[in-house]
């Protein structure tokens, strides 16, 4: 993911569908000042991904945000554990920060602020043995 990816989120992820992909995992290539940008990207493209294709399309920061949510564990055994200054992060159990604090942080958390109460549905969705997805047509 570069920047120029991030300006036209809709179109970019419109050509990830139209290409068939059923996984997609987003890597940032961007400058630590590209954190806003980064996180109306992430915003954007799980805004239509909530609506149209839960189930369809593994985008796997969303799955791992939804993992999280439900308490799974998703750091790797010997991960490095969080840095001191992310102690006090309300979404530390969402990232895996590692030794320092990601340039992108400020992204993240502005998705982890978007993607929150869609989370907490569809959490709350799999603890009734229903599948994430049901919360598609409640949506439209």
């Amino acid at each position: 993911m570069e920047a120029h990816h991030c300006h036209q989120p809709q179109a970019f992820y419109a050509q990830l569908r139209q290409q068939g992909l059923t996984a997609i995992h987003f890597i940032p290539q961007l400058a630590a000042g590209d954190a806003a940008l980064w996180g109306e990207f992430l915003c954007a493209v799980f805004h239509r991904w909530v609506r149209e294709d839960i189930g369809r399309i593994n985008i796997l920061l969303f799955s791992e945000t939804l993992s999280a949510w439900c308490g799974e564990t998703l750091t790797q055994p010997g991960a490095p554990a969080a840095n001191s200054t992310c102690y006090g992060c309300p979404w530390l159990r969402l990232c895996r920060c590692g030794e320092q604090e990601d340039p992108l942080c400020a992204g993240y958390r502005q998705f982890y602020d978007f993607s929150g109460p869609y989370m907490r549905v569809m959490r709350d969705l799999r603890r009734q043995q229903r599948p994430p997805e049901a919360l598609m047509p409640l949506l439209r």
